[in-house]
């Protein structure tokens, strides 16, 4: 999330831990932060955050003093076929497919892919899929990781509401779902001396661009010293045609 003070950027980060699935979820990219002192830096530097300097020092130290599973510990412990996990709350849920087979755990977002499964790993036409015997399913997805070549989706029910907890859709057992968010603000906190700077860069912003206009303004003459640095403004004759508007 971002906020203004006086034309000054203020830049307040908000995550969301999640203790049972042991990630980090970005709300405003709606994704989990790959586990990682560079992963996490790469994502705080980048697009829509851009920290730098103390801000993202603070950051960094803040994010690591959760306990985080890695990638390959995700792809794991995932939520799997039969299992009832909620949505994560500010996870990015889509609208996906899932195949029907027995003990198939295949899901995907797009129609052409579910009809080529069913077609190369089961023999079976796509065009028998209908309402009586039906080959695919609807289904909601998500995915801790949103970034190319870690995209792994797996099956939630209900709406990613916020913490409640509802179990976490373990094939151990029903545990409770807790998150604690996690504020990392850039200059939210802002001190007394740190708004008077603000302040004073705004009116030099200010003035600057009112010198800017003021000199725009003025025409100048045929003779004036300007069509000395500028020989083409003699040879179109602008000056003369402008001179006294």
């Amino acid at each position: 999330m971002d906020s203004d003070y006086k034309g000054s950027s203020i830049r307040v980060v908000i995550f969301s831990y999640n203790p049972v699935h042991q990630v980090i979820i970005c709300q405003a990219c709606q994704s989990c932060i790959v586990p990682g002192a560079r992963s996490q830096e790469r994502h705080l530097r980048a697009p829509p955050h851009r920290l730098v300097g103390e801000a993202l020092h603070a950051t960094l130290q803040q994010l690591r003093g959760y306990k985080l599973r890695t990638v390959e510990e995700l792809k794991q412990s995932k939520p799997q076929l039969g299992d009832s996990c909620p949505a994560l709350p500010h996870l990015a849920s889509y609208q996906g497919l899932r195949c029907l087979q027995a003990q198939c755990g295949f899901k995907t977002r797009q129609a052409t892919a579910i009809q080529k499964h069913v077609v190369t790993a089961y023999q079976i036409k796509a065009a028998s899929h209908c309402t009586r015997q039906p080959l695919w399913q609807a289904c909601q997805l998500q995915t801790y990781f949103t970034s190319k070549g870690r995209i792994d989706y797996f099956e939630v029910t209900g709406p990613a509401a916020a913490s409640d907890g509802q179990d976490s859709g373990s094939s151990n057992g029903s545990r409770p779902l807790a998150t604690t968010t996690v504020t990392a603000t850039a200059t939210a906190t802002a001190t007394a001396a740190q708004q008077a700077l603000f302040a004073s860069i705004e009116q030099d912003t200010r003035t600057i661009q009112q010198d800017i206009d003021r000199e725009a303004a003025i025409i100048q003459d045929l003779n004036a010293s300007r069509t000395k640095r500028v020989p083409w403004l003699e040879k179109t004759g602008f000056p003369a045609y402008l001179a006294g508007l």
